[in-house]
């Protein structure tokens, strides 16, 4: 099913929205040829000469790259500004900016409202260069003046970076287990239960709906879902190792957790799944990701789970930390009649002394007043 029906994921809420823009259907039917439109920032400290050569070195520099088809910045070499005559009658006029020197460009900028204004900012301290070309471009090797920043995603996503995160949650993962449980069990069913529930989900919402487009945080959100009801199932099987045999620790463990999950998986449903009816897609797609989430991980928790862990029986029962939770939820401490009393008599005595010096302080006020009419 996942293959017959895969999902398409986007990074930004841009790309999301433009998936269903008309416009943007009728121009991806002309099949007209794509480019690849990146942005490199430069920062200097001061625009002076020297500072001016650098830049328009930069420039002839990215031109000649293999693969750019063209370099559009404040140094591009034809700038066609338009001139009004006597008569009224427009005249155009090619100005070559990059022979110009950095006082004529100052002044070209300041006098005329022109699209180069737009590749400086105001102070001359950030140039902007717009690339377009095949593909994304190498850079390293350029002499660029002060620092710079290179742009080159458009809302793609950066599988490399979220590859390390998904590394790093992994290891985490392992270790909070490994130090909870003492096994590494836990952690491999954990992954398997999560991955099971997430492909199941996307694969659902693309066969009932026919929406292949998902955005890129939808998989944390049936992530964190199917964490929750794992950790019901699996806790309860682990501490039914300690005096039952692997069996009936299966059976108790289906026995004490099944009902908590499944009202935990109803409660969220109906809390967030009334977001379906919101006029947004974006909406509706978080909504219809946790009701069908809620439900795929449920039934992976109480299906797949069981038989997997039938094949375990553990040596180290023990949770070292359960101890604390106990005394969380169970309160050690024992409530007394006396206890009790003092409990209710404290906030009564408070009034009471509230009350008397109310009262005090009224008598006290009378008195003042009797004596001043005096």
């Amino acid at each position: 099913m996942a293959i017959l029906y895969p999902p398409k994921f986007l990074s930004t809420d841009a790309l999301f929205w433009l998936k269903a823009s008309h416009e943007l259907q009728k121009t991806e039917a002309k099949q007209f040829d794509t480019h690849h439109l990146s942005k490199l920032e430069v920062r200097v400290k001061k625009f002076d000469e020297p500072t001016h050569e650098a830049l328009k070195r930069l420039h002839e520099a990215l031109v000649g790259l293999d693969g750019v088809e063209r370099v559009s910045s404040l140094f591009s070499n034809d700038f066609v500004e338009t001139k009004k005559g006597s008569s009224d009658s427009e005249m155009l006029t090619v100005i070559n900016t990059g022979e110009l020197d950095t006082l004529r460009l100052h002044k070209l900028l300041k006098e005329r409202d022109n699209d180069y204004s737009n590749m400086v900012e105001d102070d001359y301290h950030t140039f902007y260069y717009f690339i377009s070309g095949e593909n994304t471009i190498d850079i390293s090797g350029l002499e660029i003046p002060g620092s710079y920043l290179y742009d080159a995603k458009n809302g793609e996503i950066e599988w490399p970076i979220l590859g390390s995160y998904t590394l790093i949650f992994l290891l985490i993962m392992v270790v909070v287990f490994r130090l909870l449980f003492r096994n590494y069990v836990v952690f491999f069913s954990a992954l398997m239960v999560i991955g099971l529930s997430t492909v199941l989900t996307f694969t659902l919402i693309v066969m009932l709906t026919g929406i292949e487009t998902m955005h890129i945080t939808m998989p944390f959100i049936t992530i964190s879902i199917a964490l929750v009801d794992f950790l019901y199932f699996y806790y309860r099987w682990h501490v039914s190792q300690y005096k039952v045999n692997r069996r009936n620790a299966v059976i108790k463990m289906l026995n004490r957790s099944m009902l908590p999950a499944l009202w935990t998986s109803v409660i969220t449903m109906l809390g967030l799944g009334s977001l379906v009816f919101i006029d947004s897609e974006i909406i509706r797609l978080l909504s219809l990701s946790v009701i069908i989430s809620s439900v795929t991980g449920y039934m992976v928790n109480l299906t797949f789970l069981p038989a997997m862990l039938s094949y375990f029986e553990l040596e180290h029962t023990h949770v070292p930390y359960a101890k604390i939770g106990y005394f969380l939820l169970h309160a050690r401490f024992t409530i007394t009649k006396r206890s009790s009393l003092g409990f209710w008599r404290s906030p009564i005595c408070c009034l009471s002394l509230e009350h008397i010096s109310s009262m005090g302080r009224v008598t006290l006020f009378s008195n003042s007043m009797c004596t001043m009419n005096r």
